[in-house]
């Protein structure tokens, strides 16, 4: 004990070390004294690491928040939080606004997102489509992921669990963002795959709504047999398989491109790589057959595969860092609107927040928008949700 008090153990929401790996996010809620961190604080630590100037974060080495406006301000209001001025004034700030916060969320909230840019179509304005970002409890990348949908000019709503499941309905798409839902106890995901919510989910994917599960999201979208769709549970969200080691695994890897008609990637050509950082403990893609993925892969329905620095499938652990079968990041359904992605694309939306150990042209950008200022430029992990930003305005 030292002079500012008895040390206090940082713990991850509700979650046992080792398992779906979102970790990194660094905001300890259920498991931290005192109430949840406040939105935009800085001990929220690596899940969104910026660069000076970053509205999310504000002003370099301070906890002053901007004008409240922009990506900040929303992920505020989704905290709860007041800004990053506490955990105290945050909790009250969370009970006050709850009720509010569920029923109307970011798109009438008074906000950016409510004041966001109306589009202007055959003589009519019309409003940028909504997305539900679906809280379980031991969720805990809702905000990056909310900031990511910001973005690209769509209005990210936090929908909790604790919500009428009907009201999924009004929502023109939907992510669920990592963590350790449930704790994940049983198997990563398998909980929250049977809550109410994730049966009007498939109602409303099967309409052909979007649908993206990131990590701990892409766990329940395979434990509900969202993905790849055929009815039934037909792969598993695995225990890494790695050389020497087992458990949690966290680290940037090589995503590549494949052929598909994923309404979040048909847009980039195939071969293209993408920078993207994991973070799980179950994350390794498998069947009981054992060319499954394969036929998946030939099918389209595998749009991203993990890669080497050089574009060639991943064959072996580190590149694969989870030995998934066909070297898969991701799994979509046949018409490719649901789709399971293990990397978190919402942790590389600035390339400032890259790894200064990837390379390419991805790299090389990324030392130019540090150079120049502007370390908020795009990054690779923008340009799924920028697929999502097309499909929805043009569908």
């Amino acid at each position: 004990m030292g002079r500012s008090g008895p040390r206090r153990e940082r713990r991850r929401s509700g979650g046992r070390p080792g398992r779906d790996g979102d970790g990194l996010s660094g905001r300890a809620r259920a498991g931290r004294p005192g109430g949840p961190v406040g939105a935009g604080s800085h001990r929220w630590g690596g899940a969104v690491q910026r660069a000076a100037g970053d509205p999310l974060r504000g002003a370099a080495g301070t906890g002053d928040a901007p004008a409240a406006r922009g990506a900040r301000a929303l992920a505020a209001r989704l905290a709860g939080g007041d800004g990053g001025r506490g955990p105290d004034a945050a909790g009250t700030a969370r009970r006050r606004h709850h009720a509010g916060l569920e029923r109307r969320g970011a798109a009438t909230g008074g906000g950016p997102a409510a004041g966001a840019a109306l589009e202007r179509t055959r003589g009519r304005v019309v409003s940028p489509p909504r997305v539900a970002v679906i809280q379980f409890p031991g969720v805990n990348c809702e905000a990056e992921s909310a900031r990511a949908l910001e973005r690209v000019g769509l209005i990210p709503e936090l929908f909790r669990w604790t919500r009428p499941a009907s009201e999924l309905r009004g929502y023109q798409a939907y992510l669920l963002p990592g963590g350790f839902s449930y704790q994940d106890r049983v198997r990563a995901g398998a909980l929250a795959a049977k809550e109410p919510l994730v049966e009007v989910l498939a109602e409303e994917a099967s309409r052909g709504k979007p649908v993206l599960g990131i990590c701990n999201g892409a766990q329940v979208l395979v434990e509900a047999g969202l993905v790849p769709g055929g009815g039934g549970v037909e792969l598993a969200l695995a225990r890494n398989h790695m050389p020497e080691r087992s458990g949690y695994y966290a680290r940037w890897v090589y995503t590549r491109v494949e052929p598909s008609a994923c309404v979040f990637t048909r847009t980039l050509a195939a071969g293209t790589l993408l920078p993207l950082p994991v973070a799980h403990g179950e994350g390794r893609f498998a069947s009981r057959e054992p060319a499954r993925l394969e036929a998946l892969l030939r099918a389209g329905q595998v749009p991203l595969r993990y890669a080497k620095a050089d574009g060639a499938p991943a064959d072996a652990f580190p590149d694969n860092p989870n030995g998934a079968a066909a070297a898969a990041a991701a799994v979509c359904d046949a018409r490719g609107t649901v789709l399971a992605l293990m990397p978190h694309p919402e942790r590389a939306v600035d390339l400032g927040a890259m790894s200064r150990d990837t390379t390419g042209t991805w790299a090389e950008a990324r030392e130019a928008a540090l150079r120049s200022g502007s370390a908020d430029a795009p990054g690779p992990g923008l340009t799924l949700f920028a697929g999502l930003a097309r499909h929805l305005k043009e569908a």
